[in-house]
């Protein structure tokens, strides 16, 4: 997205307005990007050299904004940069009428068209209609740029074309705001926000990622974070901080407090909001919030080479990130408070002889050679790694084994895609107080220590891609604090019967593991699992006690495509599973040779989605029905399906039914519009001849889709009382002729497809549509004409 702003002007004050415009950058600066309010730190801020960012930002150096620029922002994904008109170039059109002539501005301007920008222009003191069509100023701008023959004419046509699509573009008159200028930077603001919160999906997604660790929300949490996301108008920044905020406020009425603080400041006002995560800290985090400095990120190598000298200006610093950069020489005012240091593609070129680390608690070494050198002969020298409690090495292509005698407070654990981990020290057993250890995508790790199973706090413990890893410890049951236990992807042939001793876990991930063909028998004695999931195994039975998990809330058995051994599968669910009371979700897609579910299925009274797409089944049991909280039915592919039993009529919480697919279904059961909650019904390539006359009874209905329901002869006068509807998809619908005469009583409609059917007559009634946007009737040979109804309709696209 572009913001351009343009201007031709004999106006005396234009000019001054023109360049006034650095307050319109400064407030989207404020939108984007943190800096510190007034009265933190500042007499800190003064004696820092180094390049200063408080906090964290989403935006690289080449994205911040700076005052001696005027010109145009840029977004993509979420990230937003400026480009504009330096003082020199600015020195050269002291004149407003010279900026149409200036070669370099419309260069920009094309670009910005030809890059597929979305643009706003701001018209300052111009017509919108001169920079469309060329006129006034523009117009002998652009005859004194043809009769040049030192350009390029194509370029010229360029010029022009790029003018008509931007004076064409809905955007903001300067003199129709009355030269308000606060108006207009409230105006841009919110249509830059608008356009930064287009994607709500990647917004939720970024402020999980920082609340939950990437996990979903449960319970309560689920609305409170859908409010929050909304609050924060998806502004990535403040989405992080937030985010991180709330990971560690465990308490529902805190969240409640938070949100009600965020809605009360405008989203204008970013400064404001990002300072309610410093407010939530006490007096010593304010403390250590104040000596943050993230510094020579992206900075030449060659000025990093003096970092020595800069640490004389910090001998309090708490954090040090550094990227880039070259350590040389020796470092005697290195700081020694330091409790957070990170290195991302950083390297020694010779060990230091005068690191003091004494206190660091977080260290985190990205992409460095530096790992072996800080870690293995700093902890033989110093005390360096005794209040160390995170210690995360990604990225690393050196071989390293770590002693973990000299690190006795580590908390977390972290090899991230370390490619020549190959095994790890057995000192780890003496890490009483960790917590969580994490090996994700360490490709050549191939076994586990047996001192693993002594680590008596261990709560997570996260192996997924560890394609080398065939086994695990026997003694694994030992590890009695372990919530989550993450195995997805591994090369696991057969699970301990340890694990069985597990009462704490929660989650057991065993997805992926393809060589993995049977569970413990006595897996119902993790009485505390609330998710198994088995995607992607060989695993053909499981154990009648799988019943016993009482708490267990998802159960997934999917298959992929990209498993060819679906032949070898599960073949049937146990019938114990009905004892799963806590059950929300039943999974268990392209398990080929599932032919039948258990009778009593109804007695799963906590659930809320069952998908068997793919599957064979042939009959739903009638205890279906009794599932009085199921939310999804998902029965897409089970080409051997034929009917549905009249009970699932009584699933009156039911919202989406997907039955495309179901090649052998031929009818619905009559009182189908007793489904009063249904949003989505899905009867694509099926054989139902006609639907139902309750089906007018479904009030909450917002799509039908039939597609290719090639039986399909008529549809009930009925589904005109269906008043929510805003999808009916009738396409390839071969033998349809007809559709009601009351189409028009669906006020909500707002696409109808009709292509490929035997159409003969659209309905006058369809004018009364308002809302429609879209009619597709796409090879419909048998329509001779549209009603002259069709003109009511102010915007449709009739395809």
């Amino acid at each position: 997205m572009a913001c351009v702003a343009l201007r031709t002007s004999s106006n005396a004050s234009a000019p001054n307005a023109l360049w006034r415009t650095n307050a319109l950058h400064d407030a989207i600066n404020k939108l984007l990007l943190h800096s510190i309010p007034k009265g933190w730190g500042r007499r800190r801020q003064r004696n820092l050299k180094p390049q200063v960012v408080h906090g964290q930002a989403s935006l690289t150096p080449k994205a911040c904004f700076n005052k001696k620029y005027r010109g145009w922002i840029y977004v993509n994904d979420g990230n937003v940069t400026f480009s504009g008109i330096d003082r020199k170039t600015r020195d050269e059109l002291k004149n407003p009428k010279d900026e149409p002539k200036s070669k370099w501005c419309l260069k920009e301007v094309t670009e910005s068209v030809e890059c597929g920008k979305e643009i706003i222009p701001v018209f300052f003191g111009v017509e919108p209609s001169d920079v469309c069509s060329q006129t006034g100023l523009f117009k002998s701008a652009f005859e004194e740029h043809e009769s040049n023959k030192k350009l390029n004419q194509r370029e010229v046509r360029n010029w022009r074309e790029a003018l008509k699509k931007v004076g064409s573009l809905r955007g903001f008159t300067l003199k129709d705001m009355n030269w308000d200028e606060a108006k207009l930077k409230r105006a841009v603001i919110e249509r830059v926000s608008a356009i930064l919160n287009k994607k709500p999906f990647e917004s939720r997604e970024l402020f999980m990622l920082h609340a939950f660790n990437g996990e979903q929300p449960q319970g309560d949490y689920v609305e409170l974070s859908n409010q929050v996301v909304a609050a924060a108008c998806g502004l990535p920044l403040t989405l992080k901080v937030i985010g991180s905020l709330l990971s560690s406020r465990k308490d529902v009425r805190e969240w409640n407090y938070t949100l009600e603080n965020l809605k009360r400041v405008p989203f204008w006002k970013v400064q404001q909001r990002l300072k309610l995560s410093y407010d939530n800290l006490d007096y010593f985090e304010k403390e250590i919030f104040l000596d943050i400095s993230c510094f020579f990120i992206g900075e030449n190598r060659e000025n990093a080479t003096y970092i020595a000298e800069w640490f004389e200006n910090m001998p309090k610093l708490r954090y040090l990130q550094a990227e880039n950069v070259n350590f040389q020489g020796t470092f005697p005012c290195f700081p020694t408070h330091l409790k957070w240091l990170r290195l991302e593609r950083c390297h020694f070129d010779c060990p230091p002889s005068d690191f003091n680390l004494e206190k660091l608690v977080i260290l985190d070494l990205y992409k460095t050679n530096m790992a072996p050198i800080l870690i293995n002969q700093l902890s033989l020298r110093f005390k360096a790694f005794e209040r160390l409690k995170v210690l995360s090495l990604c990225g690393m292509e050196t071989k390293i084994t770590i002693d973990f005698t000299n690190m006795p407070s580590l908390v977390k654990l972290k090899f991230l895609d370390c490619s020549s981990l190959t095994s790890i020290d057995e000192s780890i057993g003496k890490l009483k107080n960790l917590t969580h250890l994490s090996t994700p995508r360490c490709i050549l790790l191939q076994k586990l220590p047996d001192s693993i199973c002594q680590l008596s706090s261990l709560e997570i413990l996260h192996l997924q891609g560890c394609v080398g890893l065939a086994s695990l410890p026997e003694r694994l049951g030992e590890l009695e604090s372990l919530k989550k236990l993450d195995l997805s992807w591994t090369r696991i042939e057969d699970i301990p019967d340890s694990i069985c001793q597990l009462n704490s876990l929660k989650s057991l991930n065993l997805s992926g593991c393809l060589s993995l063909c049977c569970l413990p028998e006595r897996l119902g004695d993790m009485e505390e699992l609330e998710e198994l999931i088995l995607d992607n195994t060989r695993i053909e039975i499981i154990p009648d006690s799988v019943g016993q998990l009482r708490s267990l809330r998802l159960l997934s058995l999917n298959l992929t495509h990209l498993s060819t051994l679906s032949c070898r599968h599960l073949q049937k669910l146990p019938d114990s599973i009905w004892r799963l009371s806590s059950l929300e979700a039943l999974q268990i897609r392209h398990c080929h040779k599932v032919s039948s579910l258990p009778k009593r299925l109804g007695e799963l009274g906590s659930l809320k989605m069952l998908d068997l797409t793919a599957t064979s089944i042939e009959k739903i049991p009638d205890s279906i029905g009794q599932l009085i909280n199921l939310c999804v039915l998902c029965m897409v592919e089970c080409k051997k399906l034929s009917r549905l039993p009249d009970s699932i009529c009584q699933l009156r919480s039911l919202e989406i039914l997907d039955l495309r697919g179901c090649l052998a279904l031929t009818t619905l059961p009559e009182r189908l519009g007793e489904l009063g909650s249904l949003v989505k019904l899905d009867l694509g390539w099926t054989q139902i001849e006609k639907v139902p006359c309750s089906v007018g009874q479904l009030k909450n209905l917002r799509e039908m889709l039939m597609y290719f329901c090639q039986r399909l002869l008529r549809l009930p006068d009925s589904i005109c009382r269906l008043s929510s509807l805003e999808v009916l998809g009738l396409d390839n619908c071969n033998e349809l002729c007809s559709i009601p005469e009351g189409l028009g009583d669906m006020k909500s409609l707002k696409k109808i497809d009709l292509s490929w059917t035997r159409i003969e007559v659209i309905p006058d009634s369809i004018g009364e549509l308002t809302d429609l946007v879209e009619l597709s009737l796409c090879w419909s040979k048998s329509l001779d004409s549209l009603p002259d109804s069709i003109c009511k309709i102010k915007v449709v696209e009739i395809a």
